[in-house]
């Protein structure tokens, strides 16, 4: 693995982690609904804008190259008539039936199909095909089966609900990162870097998915409180003063003062407000030591410290590469946790 640390594309950053909102198992439900229902088979559609088609999310009773029609036009098929009028259809004869188009294989008979509705919004449909006892689908099936599309349509209302608020949540991050890049010259890329590596380092120590997620938030906001913190002291081109260096010491706590109103997950926040303790305790701002640090924090401090030692100043050059392995290496166990140090070293 390369050390060699990526932009990240604002689009695309978060998408591989955008959501711990999962879809259900549309097919479990599909099965559940058709064995109650005494029904042959089930599909569940869900509208997709992008392409405007009806794309079948879960079925029953079918295999897979019998399925009709994966992507069906909005308005074509007895789906599509479902999904456009928003009305539910009884057929006990669909192959009389001029809006039914069998794409499949199988010989169908009756169906039942409902539209999944929230309030006056239609996001798919359900159907379901052939009773068992060849009687034909009755209203008590009917009222049944609304109260599985009910079911799927607050589900989809939610999820889109949360993927709407996870892009402003993001947009909030990426607009926090460019601010601070826009205060502080040395930080331009800089973020991006620091959160490349901690998440490289993190996989390494083979953290779960979640916890990547976290830190790459973390690392990517870790100097977020430097909007707090004077021009003049950040973009000085010569070493600080003492009293310069207090303020500057000050930048992790504002960090998580700005942060908590958007109630981030505690770790991210502890990876913000601690990535400058020491491992043997003379870091700042709390002065804590050894694993009292949190893990995120622990991780955020090597990334960051190694991009700081590569990177130009304005009052000095970078250091080269084994220049800064080497750093790295000799303040192990004092600076910086020896794990940390280890699953970063391993990159090379």
């Amino acid at each position: 693995m390369s050390l060699q640390p990526e932009r990240y594309d604002e689009d695309n950053y978060f998408d591989s982690a955008i959501s711990y909102e999962t879809e259900p198992n549309y097919s479990t439900l599909a099965q559940s609904t058709g064995k109650i229902l005494k029904a042959k088979g089930c599909i569940l559609r869900i509208y997709n804008p992008s392409n405007e088609k009806l794309e079948i999310k879960g079925y029953f009773g079918f295999n897979y190259n019998d399925l009709p029609s994966p992507l069906l036009d909005r308005d074509s098929g007895i789906a599509g008539w479902v999904f456009k009028n928003m009305k539910s259809c009884s057929i006990a004869n669909v192959n009389a039936d001029r809006r039914f188009i069998n794409h499949t294989r199988l010989i169908l008979h009756n169906l039942l199909a409902v539209p999944v509705l929230y309030d006056t919004r239609v996001y798919g449909t359900l159907t379901v095909y052939d009773k068992v006892n060849k009687k034909g689908f009755n209203q008590k099936d009917l009222w049944y089966l609304k109260i599985a599309a009910d079911y799927v349509a607050s589900n989809v209302k939610n999820l889109l609900l949360s993927k709407k608020y996870q892009t402003y949540y993001h947009n909030s991050i990426y607009s926090f990162a460019r601010a601070i890049e826009a205060k502080d010259s040395y930080t331009v890329g800089h973020c991006d870097r620091v959160a490349s590596m901690a998440v490289k380092i993190g996989q390494q120590m083979q953290l779960p998915e979640k916890q990547i997620y976290n830190l790459k938030i973390a690392a990517f906001l870790h100097d977020i409180g430097k909007i707090g913190i004077r021009e003049d002291i950040l973009n000085k081109n010569s070493h600080l003063t003492l009293a310069e260096y207090d303020d500057i010491k000050q930048h992790p706590l504002i960090g998580v003062k700005i942060l908590q109103p958007l109630q981030m997950a505690e770790e991210v926040l502890e990876g913000i407000r601690y990535h400058h303790e020491r491992y043997d305790g003379k870091g700042y701002p709390s002065g804590i030591q050894g694993d009292e640090i949190p893990l995120f924090a622990r991780i955020v401090a090597v990334a960051d410290a190694f991009d700081a030692i590569t990177s130009d100043r304005a009052y000095r050059r970078g250091s080269d590469f084994n220049s800064a392995i080497q750093g790295i290496k000799e303040n192990m166990n004092r600076q910086f946790c020896p794990n940390v140090v280890n699953g970063f070293l391993s990159l090379i």
